[in-house]
This record gives C-alpha cells, structure tokens and sequence, in this order.
C-alpha cells in the first residue's frame, strides 16, 4: 500500500470556482494573509531573485491583474476562431484514451495550463461512459529536487488505481516539464513500487516530447491569453517552507480580487458546447498524434530555435528563452520580458502577444526566423 507523508484527510483538496464535479485541486490553500507575504509587485527584483537562485520561481507570486477591456476583446477574438480546432483536438485526444482505456480514468492535470484540458477532457470521458473517470489537478515544479509534488500523487495512487493514471497538459513549449514529469514519476515509481505511466497527454505539442496531442501546430489556444481567471481562480503553485511542510501539498490560493473577471466556467461551457456534439461520432475525428516518427523531427526544430536564439541574444542560458504562443504569453505576463520575437506581425494568433508588448515596451523583433513556434521570448538576464 503506498506510503505518503500528507496527513489523512477527507476528501482533501477543493475546487477553486470549477464544479467540484470537474475538477479537485490537490493544493493546501493558504489564507489571505499567507497569500499577500508571497505576492511580489517588483518584478524586476523577482527576477534577479530568480535567477541568483535567491528566491526560486516557484516561492513566490506576482499579483495577477484584471485584464483590459481591450485584452477581453482580443480572447474573446481567440476564442471564437479557435474553439471548433480546440474541441476537435479535445475529441482526437478523447478518441486516443478510449481505444486505449476500457476502465476509468484518473486525470491528472498539471496546473495550471492543464487544468481546462483536464476539466473537459473528464467531462468527455463520462459522456462516453467511463463515468467513473476523475479529474484532479496539482502542481508540478521544474526542479529535480522537487518536481511533481509526491504527497498529491501518492494520495491518488490510495484512491484509484495508480495504472489508471494519466497526466494532461496544455501544450509543450521547449519540453522541459515533460521531462521533468518523467524523471519525478520514475523517482516516485521507484520509491513506492508503483507502476505509474509518465505518458503526458497534451493539447498541442509544438516541441513533439509529448506522449499524445491533438495537434503539432502552436497555435493560440484561448485559455493560454489569462492565468488563474481561466483556470478556477487558482494562483500559481507555490512550494515554500514558510508555507508547506513535508506532509503538506504545494500550495496556492484563491484570487478573490479577481472573481468578477472569473471565465473559469464560461470558457468550459463554450467549448464543452463544441465538443459534445463531436463525442456522437468520434469515428470521423482524425487520430491523435501519438509519439513516433514526427517526435524526432519536433525536437530538433526546438533544439534549433533555442540555439538560434541563444546566438541572437548572446546568452547562454536557455531557461531565459521561451518558445511557442502559450509559453510566450507566460512569459511575457508573469516575468521580465527582454524582446518578443513574432516573424509574422499580422498572425491572428500572436496579437495579444503583440498588445502586451505594446503596454510593457517591450521590444518586437521581426527578423529572426523561427524553426519552432510562432512566437518566442527572450527574458532579460539579471544583471542587465
């Protein structure tokens, strides 16, 4: 039986603005006050903490902001031309699970960017039957020490069967997290016996690392324009000694000062309208990708974009590059942004990229051909 230091709890975990019927976060919610000693306003103080190794990315938030009325028309924009290939690979993917997968399924999404994938794809499996399919949603950390947060996968493996697992993403930038899942899973299945699949199952996999996607193409997939206002109002994952123990799950909080922008459900309910109809006759949605011939290719174009880049910039740290619209959009709403490298100005996909370079001064540059992706950031270094 597995073995996990999380203190016993009933029905841990909570829902954020989500239907505790869509989605469970295993997180430990920190209170208001504990959120505000995390928040962080100077960004550029946070980034030179980052990188110094100070205070790592994943101690600490920055306050996320209400968005502009002109940002809600341009996801409004996305979301109206994106949403019928968004639930078509949603049904590719479903289709994929179902050929594969005669019992339930456990969904664990990483959060947050899989969260809305997660969400959907539970509500997609029980319409199809498997009913007793569950989605949760934890926290995953890029850093070998720490990794996927072990006390919420171990208390997964008590509840269901650890076999029935399978991980969901939205989208792989450079694939740097699906490596990670992979060495913390092996970690995890080592410590505890478990048989546990590392398969990570993706929306879009720009650098081709992904298990299973529905499509190769960066395109702008709607939920990446926003962050905890299209994710249950969740903030980003925090693991932090003053805040987490050993026995604890990572930690976030909710966004209250957000709620009246919330789209956690709106979105959900706008796709799942899409995405229903597809599920009746899942025999005509084209195959999901499945890792093989194309995965070789996908990464060496990654390999060649972040090299091009690196040469560019003249830095030689790769973390600094962030390739692909959703890590892109990440990157330029949450770090300190250098440049923004869009080859194509006048791409639907890129003009909230291009909208929030214009309200950070950020620079735009034109003329470096990407391998990878539509859309790259370059993070200014700390001692710039």
């Amino acid at each position: 039986m597995i073995q996990c230091n999380t203190t016993e709890i009933t029905k841990p975990g909570f829902s954020g603005s989500y239907s505790p019927s869509d989605c469970v976060f295993l997180l430990k919610l920190l209170s208001g006050a504990e959120a505000q000693a995390l928040e962080v306003t100077d960004l550029a103080k946070q980034e030179k903490d980052i990188q110094s190794g100070v205070a790592p990315y994943w101690t600490r938030v920055s306050r996320e902001k209400a968005p502009s009325d002109e940002f809600l028309t341009l996801y409004r924009q996305a979301l109206n031309a994106n949403k019928a290939r968004f639930a078509t690979n949603l049904a590719s993917m479903v289709k994929q699970l179902l050929a594969t997968h005669t019992d339930a399924i456990t969904i664990v999404s990483l959060a947050r960017a899989g969260t809305p994938v997660g969400v959907l794809l539970k509500r997609a499996l029980v319409e199809c039957g498997l009913v007793d399919s569950i989605h949760y949603s934890v926290s995953i950390v890029r850093d070998k020490t720490i990794g996927l947060d072990e006390n919420a996968l171990a208390y997964i493996c008590r509840q269901h069967d650890p076999e029935s697992i399978i991980f969901v993403d939205g989208w792989t930038g450079k694939g740097g997290m699906t490596l990670q899942l992979e060495h913390s899973v092996d970690r995890f299945n080592l410590k505890h016996g478990t048989k546990v699949s590392s398969n990570l199952y993706v929306v879009s996999d720009l650098a081709g690392y992904a298990f299973c996607s529905g499509d190769y193409a960066d395109y702008l997939l709607p939920f990446a324009m926003f962050n905890g206002i299209i994710s249950g109002l969740v903030s980003r994952t925090i693991y932090n000694s003053t805040v987490t123990s050993a026995t604890d799950f990572h930690a976030a909080y909710l966004l209250e000062h957000l709620r009246s922008y919330d789209l956690s459900c709106s979105f959900i309910e706008e796709i799942w309208q899409e995405l229903r109809p597809l599920l009746k006759n899942l025999g005509t949605v084209a195959e999901a990708n499945i890792c093989g011939c194309e995965a070789p290719r996908r990464q060496e174009l990654s390999k060649r974009t972040i090299a091009l880049l690196l040469q560019r910039f003249e830095i030689a740290d790769a973390d600094l590059v962030k390739v692909g619209i959703g890590e892109s959009t990440r990157a330029m709403s949450r770090r300190l942004p250098k440049a923004l490298v869009v080859p194509d100005r006048l791409d639907a996909d890129v003009q909230h990229l291009l909208k929030m370079a214009e309200q950070r001064g950020v620079t735009v540059v034109r003329d470096i051909p990407l391998y990878s992706g539509k859309a790259a950031v370059i993070v200014a270094s700390a001692n710039q």
